[in-house]
């Protein structure tokens, strides 16, 4: 990312990137989500 050339930052290994990293943060909470649901319906131990 060049601010001082004034140069484009949106470039595809960028964007890849971002994409990349929102799908492994949807999964996460997905993944945090449904695990703690299925420990609520299991009751306390």
């Amino acid at each position: 990312m060049d601010w001082g050339g004034r140069e484009k930052i949106n470039n595809a290994v960028l964007m890849g990137f971002s994409l990349i990293a929102l799908a492994f943060s949807l999964s996460g909470i997905g993944l945090t989500w449904s695990g703690a649901r299925g420990r609520a319906a299991r009751g306390p131990r």
